[in-house]
């Protein structure tokens, strides 16, 4: 037994040290660095919120972009519109335009072509109690009259936890008073002991190991996938989501009336609900809470997700947003 017990511990000590020296030679070969900077054209890192100040320029750095980013004079990405703005876009870091460069959006591809007089209003960690904060803030600001306002809500339902979820930001807002300056707050945790532990294991593990992250650079959609699939959020929760999500669209077809716009709410997907297919589901729930049908993005990055989408990012990329670009050019607006 204890020559048994010898060679266990001595097999033990040797994946060790193997799974110690592929960590040391993955961060040597290929190191892989989680989430994104923003770098200040004096090489400087940005602080998270730094990105707001009014006319700076910076980089947006990962493992999967290095791209050009401008903020304009009233605080927003550009195009800047040269005239008082005849269309207003709001939405979080996917109408942003995370991971693309500045003529790369799809506001800003859709607004050129269009020769529309655009503002993209896009906040990176955004939800909808925000951005309708926003927009009434601005419009009171600088009186600016719009003939219409765009509101891009990025949900899924069937993973209500998902990092990004406006439905999850939504149902985080009613918890906590929205800051005006920083649009999401600590993150409560889920109910589900579960899901908690399954979450806080993974983080741990991607943010250590630079093994983990390679394997989540290379399989990333598809363990984002299978993760949606473990992680489906507390229905009662997802309730109070829908609820607060319903008011903030009564607010917006009230704030239209009030203000003569014309309004449409767009749904995006992110890739996770696009490859489980539960898309038209997600859909579904939001029309039930809305003044008007929201118009479907999903047909246009469906056929191929994973060109459509960062693989470890998860935002869209150039062809993502050229997508949304086309398929905003073919509606009847």
């Amino acid at each position: 037994m204890t020559s048994r017990a010898q060679k266990m511990a001595m097999l033990g000590i040797s994946i060790l040290v193997s799974v110690l020296l592929l960590e040391i030679g993955s961060r040597l070969i290929f190191p892989v660095f989680p989430g994104a900077r923003k770098i200040a054209e004096n090489g400087a890192e940005l602080g998270e919120n730094d990105w707001r100040i009014p006319g700076i320029q910076y980089q947006q750095l990962s493992e999967e972009y290095q791209v050009r980013t401008t903020i304009d004079a009233n605080g927003f990405r550009v195009p800047s519109a040269l005239t008082e703005p005849e269309t207003l876009i709001l939405g979080d870091s996917f109408t942003f335009g995370q991971g693309v460069a500045d003529e790369e959006t799809f506001t800003a591809r859709f607004c050129k072509e269009k020769s529309w007089a655009c503002v993209n209003m896009g906040q990176p960690g955004a939800g909808t109690v925000y951005e309708m904060n926003l927009l009434e803030k601005t419009l009171a600001e600088r009186d600016w009259h719009p003939k219409r306002v765009w509101l891009f809500v990025l949900a899924m339902t069937d993973n209500f936890y998902f990092y990004g979820n406006d439905l999850f930001d939504n149902w985080q807002s009613g918890q906590a008073k929205a800051s005006p300056t920083a649009p999401r707050q600590p993150q409560p945790e889920p109910k589900e002991p579960g899901v908690n532990r399954l979450r806080a294991l993974r983080d741990h593990l991607v943010g250590a190991s630079n093994l983990m992250r390679i394997a989540q650079f290379i399989l990333g959609p598809y363990l984002k996938s299978l993760w949606s699939g473990k992680a489906e959020g507390d229905e009662t929760m997802l309730r109070e989501a829908l609820e607060r999500t319903a008011a903030q669209f009564q607010r917006l077809d009230r704030l239209s009336r009030e203000r003569a716009f014309d309004y449409q709410i767009f749904l995006l997907h992110p890739k996770e609900d696009l490859i489980r297919g539960s898309y038209a589901k997600t859909l579904a729930r939001l029309n039930a809470i809305s003044p008007k049908p929201l118009v479907d993005t999903a047909s246009a990055l469906l056929d191929d997700p994973k060109r459509h989408y960062y693989r470890y990012d998860g935002h869209f990329t150039p062809e993502g947003h050229d997508r949304i670009a086309e398929f905003l050019k073919s509606q009847a607006f």
